[in-house]
């Protein structure tokens, strides 16, 4: 680029004692030259940031702890927005710790071997119940983190309106919640036990 700008600088002086529309018209050229360059530059300069994007992408591989952290993320973006809802009912909150839930459950179930792929499947996929019941029944969830049948409860009754979608498309007014305070302190409850067990087997 550099040389190409001296080229240009060097054209348009020999030309300076030229007539004027003459130089006008090849300094004109030159310029146009010297976009074309520029813009050719930074086309190959996006085309290698998204190889090496590609790249990366190829070569990150998701582990339970990068899922278990957007869980911790997740439940502490609840309880920011619930603390701004004061003590009205917060449905995006409430969408936040299910989510949050979701990802701990994941995060479990993934370091217990269970691929990413069928996790993010109609077997799972957002079903709070299903996710669950299979750390409980398959994965013994509760050495890790034991879950009281009123705590259950709460998941199945979260579970109803969160796999249905029903904290993101305004369809009703009547939703069945289970307490704010109870359901923050579930989050939490998992975010911290999984992340407990999570540090202890990958240190």
């Amino acid at each position: 680029m550099r040389r190409l700008q001296w080229q240009i600088r060097c054209d348009c002086r020999h030309y300076r004692h030229r007539p004027r529309s003459s130089a006008t018209t090849l300094c004109q050229g030159v310029m146009e030259l010297r976009d074309i360059y520029t813009a050719v530059n930074l086309h190959l300069e996006i085309l290698q940031s998204q190889a090496k994007t590609k790249r990366n992408l190829e070569d990150f591989q998701p582990t339970p702890q990068g899922l278990w952290k957007r869980a911790e993320e997740f439940e502490q973006a609840a309880t920011v927005v619930a603390d701004a809802a004061r003590n009205k009912v917060s449905l995006p909150a409430y969408y936040l710790w299910a989510h949050s839930i979701e990802l701990s459950l994941k995060a479990f179930l993934f370091a217990h071997g269970v691929p990413l792929r069928k996790l993010k499947s109609r077997d799972f996929g957002h079903n709070l119940k299903a996710l669950v019941d299979e750390a409980r029944e398959r994965y013994d969830l509760k050495k890790t983190a034991h879950l009281s049948n009123r705590e259950l409860g709460e998941i199945y009754v979260l579970n109803y309106e969160y796999v249905a979608k029903r904290f993101e498309y305004h369809e009703t007014e009547d939703y069945h919640l289970p307490h704010r305070d109870r359901t923050k302190r579930l989050a939490e409850k998992l975010v911290r036990l999984i992340g407990h067990a999570l540090n202890k087997s990958h240190p």
